[in-house]
């Protein structure tokens, strides 16, 4: 996550300058990303090794300069079609994604299984975002096409509004498809041939995913199906695609659903989240013929089910920490404010 933000920080910075590609916006937004990535830095380096000036001083002068510069620049503020870009990948929505894969990676690290390099787990993660990413454009081109969105009602307005093409956004939806199916191969070299059959059915399947959700002759969005096909791919398939590609899958594997449960919490409020969107568009679905779990259910029923989704991963949260002696499960109990006011 890290350097992921590190790499979207030194793109940002660098296009911004560039006419037409970049802008002030995108420029001030790199400098701050580069500047916390910076300050995250230098932290974990003074709590690893201690208070070392030599190593400490060029980093701090990177964030007094990257201050200065986001100050004194010129760069004008015009549109920029990366800025656009940026936005047609909602990228609001990658710590959806990334959320389930991190609480994996702790609970694996705490049951004591050994993981892969940090390389390694790089890649994963940019596999992940990349899909995503598509995912969102394609579902952004399949509710134009459908008539589900349009000039009054698209969230995303990077096409209603003329900053980009449909070709070009079907490029690039293609192009990170391709980026993750590249980034899957090589995750996948590392996989035993024992399990690489269990890798391409998810590889495919998870794939897949990234088209029905609102594209093809029966979108799982337009009949209800929405929740369950997020439940299943940000959830047991992310886990298992992550034991298989980063640690030793014999050792894994068998304990699968021990470390999916701890993942159960933080899934439900993907869920959520997903919930949410589809109360707030009940109308509009309706009147379209969008048949989403929210709009079957109703205004009463949907509430209920969206106030389920924020109450249980604490509960399940209390029963793991009672049959794992996991006290750390406790801090989980400090949102419980905010569950409850968005109930």
């Amino acid at each position: 996550v890290f350097t992921l933000i590190s790499g979207c920080a030194c793109i940002a910075t660098l296009i911004g300058p560039v006419p037409v590609l970049g802008n002030r916006t995108v420029f001030m937004v790199g400098t701050k990303l580069m500047t916390v990535a910076t300050a995250c830095q230098c932290l974990v380096r003074v709590l690893a090794m201690g208070f070392n000036t030599t190593q400490l001083a060029p980093r701090v002068a990177l964030i007094v300069a990257l201050k200065g510069a986001a100050r004194l620049s010129k760069i004008s503020q015009g549109p920029s079609l990366f800025l656009t870009w940026f936005v047609s990948v909602r990228p609001w929505t990658f710590p959806a994604a990334l959320a389930p894969l991190l609480v994996t990676a702790a609970v694996v690290n705490w049951l004591g299984l050994e993981l892969s390099s940090v390389p390694h787990v790089t890649e994963l993660i940019f596999s992940l975002v990349a899909v995503q990413a598509s995912a969102n454009q394609i579902n952004s081109i399949a509710d134009l096409w459908n008539g589900v969105d349009n000039v009054q009602t698209a969230a995303d307005r990077s096409i209603v509004d003329g900053h980009m093409s449909m070709r070009t956004m079907i490029a690039s939806a293609a192009s990170l498809f391709g980026l993750f199916v590249a980034l899957l191969v090589r995750c996948g070299m590392m996989v035993p041939p024992e399990y690489k059959l269990s890798l391409t059915v998810l590889a495919t399947v998870g794939g897949l995913a990234a088209f029905i959700y609102t594209a093809g002759p029966l979108p799982f969005k337009y009949i209800g199906l929405g929740d369950l096909l997020i439940f299943i791919t940000f959830g047991p398939m992310t886990t298992y695609y992550f034991l298989l590609c980063l640690t030793n899958p014999d050792q894994s594997t068998p304990i699968f659903g021990e470390i999916f449960l701890f993942t159960l919490p933080i899934l439900l409020l993907v869920v959520a989240i997903l919930n949410s969107n589809n109360i707030r568009d009940m109308e509009e679905d309706k009147a379209l013929g969008v048949n989403t779990l929210a709009s079957m259910l109703g205004p009463k029923l949907s509430r209920v089910y969206f106030a389920t989704l924020q109450v249980a991963p604490h509960f399940i949260a209390a029963w793991l920490m009672d049959k794992y002696n996991c006290p750390g499960l406790l801090l989980t109990f400090l949102v419980i404010p905010r569950s409850l006011w968005q109930m």
